[in-house]
């Protein structure tokens, strides 16, 4: 029923000419009835208060009862004395009465109750009233002279608006300006017929499709990362016209480059992932910032939410503009994508939370060809091998290479599988390992470091969950390593309220339910996409509650990765523990004839110990330049096993 028209006057970036008009001759009579009502009631509401206001006896004090009752003995005589005054008036001073007889009138201070009027020693004589201070309404014929002025006022008033109302739709009132149609009225004016000027009618802005620039394109997220010296190139090129550029800092002269860019007709494209605000509106947070807040966010107007149905989590590419002089952030003008699929398709998605959970049955490798001294892939893939959905543990005391395994994982995905989103989000980590991390993994690598705040630790976290499940909605394969799960269920341990009920090592009961739910998003979806999630636990730090959170997870995972200490302090790498560890549903996962390969090799290596066990492989590995090959050997001629120990070697067995 309502639509917005635009008047001929061009739409310009730096306002809008956007007006309302009347969609129909019914909407303009509903408007006009619709006002009616309000004003006859506000004209019944003026009569009455009219008459209240002029007949309404005048309040009188309650030491003044007194006045105008004469030789009154009895409260009955007394209001009757009161009511037939025609007068009432303040005395210039009040009598004396004494007291010493009457009952005392008792009254806590502060009271806001009246005293109580002792009937029995009231003035003996009517005391004197000012005429001067009479009231012009106290006469009957003032009365009856401003009960008919004030209504009829009223009425003119509201008669005087109608009939502007009618003549113009401009003076239509405050009941007009909400009203949004879309054709204009037409009116009848010497024979021809016309378009009433329409009403005009506040409409946000951000609402409103702007044109575009239709200049060169400028990176917002590139330029960002320039030195400063290719920055102040690129102002001097545009002539940035900035006081003294050689000693501004990089991201005040960058904000100055897009900002004379876009004066020039030039577009600025930006990417973020979207967080909305309690009031509506929302935030693209920067991957630069760890998706935190920070100053080089873009506003999202609520408009702009509810136009593209973004949610929390949402990677939009968008054109921007940049702040005005009341504003300090850019602002969206325009959405390009959304999680990398065109507006139009990415509308109408199913959320995270209705898609059909099911057991992994998409292998993922890690063995890479390119590199045969990988491995640590090739073993993961014999003895825990993973798949897209993997809710995967890696249980790690420390020291053991925790953080090296996941730098080789993500790396081996990364050339496996170019097509999945890979995040790396490390919790409560040190700084220099962050930035290891960043060098060495070819992916998004998010963090929050020890130094800083648990609060923030969780806000990462939620946000890097948010937008796996948006990418997931999109049917797109997912990865996200987590180091660690534990550290992480440390921050919302010291985050929640306190609920009263702690568990042994202090962590809370509701502490443990945020990082379920972290863990347990990981899922292979029937409709299309995945969510895998492969996460350290500690073990073995002396800290009880270490131990009580890794048994909290410990059976939520469907594949465990465990690590053994004995092997690190020998120096092997990787240490995992070969007979402890495993994927569940691995049939799903593996072809028959590998599977049957892989059985016969776990047997072997179940009946060694561990140390003896890790040795073997690693020196089948180095002669074969496959895991193809290897099984195929093994298959062939089996294992040689003289030498190998079954069970872990007493101290005078190692002299």
């Amino acid at each position: 029923m309502f639509a917005t028209s635009q008047c001929p006057l061009p739409r310009t970036r730096m306002g809008s000419c956007y007006t309302t008009f009347p969609s129909s001759q019914e909407a303009h009579h509903d408007r006009r009835h619709l006002s009616q009502p309000m004003a006859w009631g506000l004209g019944a509401m003026g009569v009455l208060g009219s008459i209240l206001l002029v007949w309404a006896p005048t309040p009188m004090p309650t030491h003044h009862l007194a006045v105008g009752v004469g030789h009154t003995a009895s409260p009955t005589s007394f209001e009757a004395a009161v009511h037939s005054s025609t007068s009432h008036t303040f005395p210039k001073s009040l009598p004396k009465v004494d007291h010493t007889d009457s009952p005392k009138i008792v009254r806590a201070r502060g009271s806001a109750l009246p005293p109580v009027v002792d009937w029995h020693n009231l003035p003996s004589e009517p005391m004197q009233l000012d005429n001067a201070t009479t009231r012009p309404t106290d006469s009957i014929f003032s009365r009856l002279v401003l009960s008919i002025a004030i209504p009829l006022a009223g009425l003119l008033l509201w008669a005087t608006r109608q009939r502007m109302r009618q003549s113009s739709p401009l003076s239509m009132g405050p009941w007009a300006m909400g009203a949004v149609t879309s054709r204009p009225k037409e009116v009848t004016t010497n024979g021809k017929q016309m378009a009433s000027f329409p009403a005009y009618t506040p409409i946000d802005e951000a609402a409103l499709p702007i044109e575009q620039p239709k200049g060169p394109t400028l990176n917002f997220m590139e330029l960002k990362k320039l030195p400063h010296h290719q920055v102040l190139a690129a102002a001097q090129k545009l002539k940035v016209d900035v006081a003294d550029p050689e000693k501004m800092p990089v991201r005040e002269l960058a904000m100055a480059v897009l900002k004379t860019h876009y004066e020039r007709n030039g577009q600025i494209l930006a990417q973020g992932v979207v967080e909305e605000l309690e009031d509506g509106s929302g935030f693209l947070r920067m991957q630069d910032s760890n998706y935190l807040a920070g100053p080089d966010d873009i506003y999202v107007p609520a408009t702009q939410l509810r136009l593209y149905n973004l949610r929390t989590g949402d990677t939009v590419s968008c054109h921007i503009r940049p702040p005005k002089s009341f504003e300090k952030h850019f602002t969206i003008l325009s959405v390009k994508q959304i999680n990398y699929e065109d507006p139009e398709v990415a509308a109408g998605k199913t959320v995270f939370e209705d898609l059909t959970p099911l057991f992994p049955d998409r292998r993922m490798k890690l063995e890479t060809l390119d590199d045969p001294n990988n491995h640590v892939g090739r073993i993961i893939d014999l003895t825990t091998p993973i798949g897209l959905g993997q809710r995967a543990l890696i249980v790690a005391p420390p020291r053991t290479g925790k953080t090296t395994i996941l730098q080789t994982i993500a790396n081996s995905i990364a050339v496996n599988h170019p097509n999945i989103d890979l995040i790396v989000l490390l919790i409560d980590e040190r700084p220099e390992e962050v930035t290891e991390m960043e060098r060495s993994v070819r992916g998004e690598v998010i963090s929050s470091t020890f130094d800083e705040h648990p609060e923030r630790h969780v806000q990462v976290a939620e946000m890097v969950l948010a937008k796996a499940k948006r990418l997931v909605e999109h049917k797109r394969d997912v990865v996200i390593l987590l180091d660690s799960i534990t550290r992480l269920a440390r921050a919302y341990n010291n985050v929640i309220p306190t609920s009263g009920k702690i568990l042994s090592g202090g962590v809370d009961s509701n502490a443990l339910y945020k990082p379920k739910q972290f863990f347990g998003a990981a899922r292979n979806i029937e409709e299309g996409g995945s969510l895998t999630i492969i996460s350290t636990a500690l073990i073995d730090t002396g800290s009880r509650m270490d131990d009580v959170i890794f048994e909290e997870f410990k059976g939520t995972g469907n594949m465990e990765l465990v690590l053994d200490r004995r092997l690190s302090d020998k120096r092997m790498f990787p240490a995992i523990d070969i007979n402890k560890s495993g994927t569940r549903k691995e049939d799903l996962l593996l072809e028959p004839g590998e599977l049957k390969q892989i059985w016969k090799l776990r047997r072997i290596l179940t009946s060694l110990w561990v140390v003896d066990a890790m040795d073997f492989l690693l020196k089948q590995m180095g002669k074969t330049p496959s895991n193809r090959t290897f099984l195929e050997a093994v298959d062939r001629h089996g294992v040689d096993t003289t030498g190998m120990r079954p069970e872990e070697p007493t101290q005078k067995q190692y002299r």
